[in-house]
């Protein structure tokens, strides 16, 4: 019985975490040190968390299960949205997020390789980023 017993534990412990990978090379607002904090907190406990400063490309990317931009600043070159697209062909997860305005006030080429996958960020502004007593359009 004690062998049964143990066993589950043993197989949880031998599993790895799945990696959520925070980029903070292309000048990103949010990341886990600044506006994600909460975020971080919650997600360490079932994930290894990372942050990225260098260049994003294939082992990088291989490395983990998720990558997630927080509101990029800066362009991404061309071998970064290969290693992208790369990435994204092959199964891997990506969660993008921009601020309002979309790629003009962000300054950024996000919709370069997103538009492939049929998602595109405008420059318009859906919700009031003001509470005023509903959030309505």
């Amino acid at each position: 019985y004690q062998e049964v017993f143990y066993l589950p534990k043993l197989i949880m412990a031998n599993t790895k975490k799945p990696i959520v990978l925070f980029d903070c090379s292309r000048g990103e607002t949010h990341h886990p040190n600044s506006n994600f904090k909460k975020l971080h907190r919650r997600l360490r406990r079932k994930y290894k968390v990372q942050l990225n400063r260098d260049t994003i490309d294939c082992t990088v990317l291989n490395a983990c299960d998720l990558i997630v931009f927080g509101c990029p600043r800066n362009i991404f070159s061309d071998g970064e949205i290969e290693a992208i697209k790369e990435y994204l062909n092959g199964g891997g997860s990506v969660f993008i997020l921009l601020s309002e305005g979309g790629e003009k006030n962000n300054i950024t080429n996000v919709n370069s390789f997103i538009e492939d996958y049929g998602i595109i960020f405008e420059s318009s502004t859906v919700v009031r980023t003001v509470y005023h007593k509903y959030l309505h359009p």
